[in-house]
């Protein structure tokens, strides 16, 4: 229950179909966590999971859960006392919520802390059970909490036996789990000012004073900002070491020894979610017209306001947010700004419109609100002039909820004409949908296709779980199998799940998704990239992507992905014109910045690419992936003072755990000279190929590094994919020797 939900049984049985009934499913887990634990009356059940019925309807639903429940555990598993009060049994259940508590109450932090792997239920979500909602969200304050006191516990003692490096991770584990909370970051800078890194201090509150600022519009209180400059005060130089510029004589690529990122690491560069959800909070202005603008007119559709009064339909209303950005996507005559980049402005009511048109680039801006017409909903929407903020059309729309698809696509089609766009005839077939959709099934694909853009483990789980419920629901589905395909290629992508398990996975919802709608673009983005990974098809894949930009040439997903195909493939002139591409659809995030840098990385244009990251850092100064490539490409221009200081200013920001750090930084530290250091930590973690292939080119030892990338191959096939063109390797593609072992793997010597 700590991170993401996992159930499993000790004699094997398959726990997996209870898993897919979020209410149930819900329900145990409240019955094993609630506090205080033990047994629960029934109505405090009644009202938890079945609000919307009465005692007659209510008890029979909580009556037939607990069938479902004994079933799955056991006679054994469920406890009643009289006909009030139910629980779990203790001696057959097993929960790690219970025994994380009673590690830290035993005064165990280590082993507490080992139970935690995320927050409650991360992610976890019952669309019709609001109290029970409210009830998590304060259970993850509360065990989120006690988390943090066990790191505190844990650095300090660290602190006090001198293990710098083991209380400094602690620290910024603990302060971590509460980004804003100002006791924490000067509680960090304090211990970190103790072990003598006065530098980490202040790179610490530099990024605590970003978060607070975009956020929530304030500045550090006076005693933190005191602290910060009672730092600075101690050492001046420390606020600029993370950083320094290499001086002229290093300006000179070395022309070979380059430091792709490895399978665990690859996406950092691509789409990172800290990033992602810090740009979001930035005020980046971009120019009217860039010089990867297309003709096209240029608009942003804002979020929805949802006026419903009914907290529990936001997700609904984002979908449907999500869905007309989705349907504009697919006319050329439009670009639409993505949605990542304009959910800054939720509920923004200081900005004008033309402010906020002048921030994103944009001609045009929608705005529009969701409220209910009794069993129907009413969408009243305005385009307003992106120059002067004059209404230039308005409309109100009144559809019953199942029709919320065609309802995006009929609202991007009147928007694209007022416009005075031309829409083709083949997008306007593509725009009419005739199906009507559940309003649940609805709200469950958008938040699974959500959940899997998220690129971790925990999110693409219970992104999975949603959209398999949605396409049980409603087989007819086209997008939900389409997104749950993408789902199972991220799961396999990022090394979560085997490639053997997720092929035919991926395989059989795309079929499905292609088979129920030919027009759906997800499905050949996912199609065209396994056609490359997998099987090393790039005709079919070819094909596949340019049949998703024909029928979405607006989605900022294939262009992404796009790009990073063409990358792969080494055609970078292509590629980096889509990644600008990218960037005009997405200007405020800093995801889009990060994949234009890391394809001039592979390009081997490391000026560029340095330049790149420093932009990103302008939108996310704490953003882990930017200061990491930055150090692998100081590297690459043998500026390893530099390649350091910013690997250990992205591991201020983010401790990774310790194997990943080998595989991030790894590489960098033994260029510098730290063979010693890298050394010893590979003997810690004991796994030869921890750190990848990379440590081992760094270390200057080919023998293991081709050892590792046998491995690689063996295990994880998919990511050999990056190692194609990967910068890297060149020092192995200078050795004949290792040629045959290359060509073997289909790497290019």
């Amino acid at each position: 229950m700590l991170g993401t939900l996992e159930l499993s049984a000790s004699d094997g049985r398959d726990l997996e179909p209870l898993a897919r009934q979020s209410k149930r499913t819900a329900l145990l887990c409240y019955l094993a966590a609630a506090v205080p634990h033990g047994l629960q009356r029934r109505d405090t059940l009644l009202a938890l999971f079945w609000p919307e019925l009465d005692e007659t309807h209510a008890r029979p639903a909580l009556s037939q859960a607990l069938y479902v429940l004994r079933n799955a555990l056991g006679d054994q598993g469920i406890v009643t006392r009289g006909d009030d009060e139910v629980g779990l049994s203790r001696d057959v259940v097993w929960c790690d919520v219970l025994a994380f508590e009673a590690a830290l109450d035993a005064g165990q932090p280590a082993e507490a802390l080992a139970l935690y792997r995320g927050e409650l239920l991360d992610g976890f979500f019952v669309s019709d059970a609001p109290e029970f909602e409210r009830w998590l969200e304060r259970e993850r304050e509360r065990l989120r909490d006690r988390a943090a006191e066990g790191a505190w516990a844990l650095a300090e003692a660290h602190a006090a036996a001198r293990d710098v490096v083991q209380a400094a991770r602690w620290a910024r584990w603990a302060a971590a789990l509460a980004p804003t909370d100002e006791v924490a970051i000067r509680r960090l800078m304090t211990l970190l000012r103790g072990l003598g890194d006065r530098a980490a201090a202040l790179r610490a509150y530099e990024a605590f004073a970003f978060r607070l600022t975009q956020e929530y519009e304030l500045e550090p209180s006076a005693e933190t900002r005191a602290l910060a400059e009672a730092t600075r005060r101690e050492n001046p130089t420390a606020v600029t070491a993370a950083s320094p510029e290499p001086s002229s004589s290093s300006s000179q690529a070395p022309g070979r020894e380059l430091r792709p990122p490895r399978r665990s690491g690859v996406l950092v560069p691509l789409l990172s979610v800290a990033i992602l959800l810090t740009a979001l909070g930035l005020g980046f202005v971009v120019q009217r017209r860039s010089a990867a603008a297309t003709t096209s007119r240029r608009l942003a559709v804002l979020p929805l306001e949802n006026l419903m009064g009914d907290s529990t339909q936001n997700t609904f209303v984002d979908g449907l947010h999500q869905g007309i950005i989705d349907e504009l996507a697919k006319i050329a005559a439009v670009s639409a700004i993505s949605r990542a980049s304009v959910l800054r402005y939720r509920n923004s009511t200081r900005l004008p419109f033309r402010e906020i048109a002048r921030q994103l680039g944009v001609d045009a801006v929608v705005r529009a609100s969701v409220s209910r017409s009794g069993d129907s909903m009413r969408v009243a929407v305005q385009l307003l002039d992106g120059r002067t903020d004059r209404r230039l059309w308005a409309q109100t729309y009144v559809r019953a909820r199942r029709d919320v698809m065609r309802l995006s696509g009929q609202l991007a089609s009147d928007v694209v004409e007022q416009m005075r766009g031309a829409i083709t005839p083949a997008e306007r077939g593509r725009l009419v949908r005739e199906r009507q959709l559940d309003p649940d099934v609805y709200t469950l694909t958008f938040k699974g296709g959500y959940e899997c853009l998220l690129w971790a483990e925990g999110p693409l789980r219970r992104g999975i779980r949603l959209l398999r419920e949605a396409v049980d629901r409603d087989p007819t589905n086209a997008l939900a199998y389409a997104k749950l395909a993408g789902c199972y290629a991220d799961m396999s992508f990022f090394g979560f799940m085997p490639d053997s398990e997720a092929t035919p996975l991926v395989q059989a919802a795309n079929a499905r998704a292609l088979e129920l709608d030919s027009t759906v673009g997800e499905a050949y983005v996912t199609r065209g990239w396994f056609r490359f990974v997998t099987d090393r098809d790039t005709d079919g894949a070819d094909q596949d992507f340019r049949r998703a930009l024909e029928v979405s040439p607006g989605d900022l997903r294939t262009r992404q992905w796009y790009a990073d195909y063409l990358t792969l493939t080494g055609r970078f002139d292509a590629a980096i014109s889509e990644k600008r591409q990218a960037i005009a659809l997405d200007p405020l995030s800093a995801q889009s910045s990060i994949g234009l840098g890391w394809t001039y990385f592979y390009a081997r244009r490391y000026d560029e690419a340095i330049a790149q990251f420093k932009r990103t850092l302008n939108l996310a100064p704490g953003s882990y992936s930017a200061h990491m490539q930055l150090a692998w490409n100081y590297s690459l221009k043998e500026a390893h003072d530099v390649a350091v200081a910013h690997c250990d200013s992205a591991i201020a920001f983010t401790p990774p755990a310790e194997k990943n750090w080998l595989g991030e930084c790894g590489w960098v530290y033994a260029r510098a000279g730290r063979r010693e250091q890298v050394l010893t930590m590979l003997r810690r973690v004991r796994e030869s190929c921890a750190g990848g292939a990379d440590v081992y080119v760094g270390l200057g030892d080919p023998d293991h590094a081709l050892e590792c990338l046998r491995k690689e191959g063996r295990e994880n096939p998919q990511s050999l994919a990056f190692e194609n063109f990967s910068p890297t390797l060149d020092p192995l593609r200078s050795d004949p020797r290792s040629h045959a072992v290359l060509q073997e793997l289909g790497i290019k010597p």
